[in-house]
């Protein structure tokens, strides 16, 4: 788990953990090498720092907010070009989009 804040690990106990990126070239050298990767802006751009993210599935929900947290921030490993492979609309009006990354360089 990569987070700054504190999470409930069982019971009353809490956790805190620091974005600790040791373990994860080891998950994606390994067999099934999947990974999938949860959550805002911040995280996302340290997995496209290192070139971690080789696919990406976005749901879009028929739903406006107003706000939110941002799935990319500014970042110099971008712009990152992602080819169409799915497009999946659900009964909700769910539109699943995904995407298989083209290497760049």
């Amino acid at each position: 788990m990569i987070s700054r804040s504190q999470v409930p690990v069982g019971g009353n106990e809490l956790a805190s953990f620091q974005p600790n990126l040791e373990f994860v070239p080891s998950l994606v050298n390994s067999p099934s090498k999947d990974i999938w990767l949860v959550g805002g802006a911040e995280v996302i751009r340290l997995f496209v720092e290192r070139d971690w993210i080789d696919a990406l599935i976005l749901s879009v929900h028929p739903i406006a907010l107003g706000q939110g947290i941002p799935l990319f921030l500014p970042n110099p490993g971008l712009p990152r070009k992602f080819q169409l492979t799915n497009c999946q609309v659900f009964d909700t009006g769910l539109v699943q989009l995904s995407y298989s990354g083209i290497a760049h360089g």
